[in-house]
């Protein structure tokens, strides 16, 4: 890709209207459009950013019919580590009484550490 300037808006049509669609000697065709407006730009970025999340939220939907456990991406994980930090979690009395440790909801459904997976798991494609 080449950008070129022109010194008026006439002239740039001229040379688009003239050289548009031309086969060159070696068989390349060259294919002349005017350059994105910051406008244009920003609208593209806009959409490919929204395109984006949608294919987000189709994937994850897609798990979920598919009756498959959705793996977690990477970018719900950070979403949910910058608003949980092991020493924010309140403790709770057990409800079953006196069990020896103290009871928060984490800790009553986790198995033990050592038996736990990974937290973060990639999927590189």
């Amino acid at each position: 890709m080449k950008r070129l300037g022109f010194e008026t808006r006439e002239i740039a049509e001229k040379v688009v209207q003239q050289f548009h669609n031309v086969v060159g000697k070696d068989g390349v065709k060259l294919l002349l459009r005017f350059a994105d407006t910051k406008a244009q730009k920003q609208l593209k970025h806009q959409s490919n950013e929204r395109r984006a999340y949608r294919a987000g939220e189709y994937n994850y939907s897609v798990e979920l019919v598919n009756s498959a456990t959705p793996s977690p991406s990477l970018h719900r994980l950070q979403q949910a580590a910058s608003h949980f930090s092991p020493t924010s979690q309140n403790s709770y009395p057990s409800p079953i009484g006196s069990v020896g440790q103290v009871w928060t909801p984490a800790t009553s459904i986790s198995p033990p550490y050592e038996f736990s997976t990974p937290l973060l798991q990639l999927d590189i494609y």
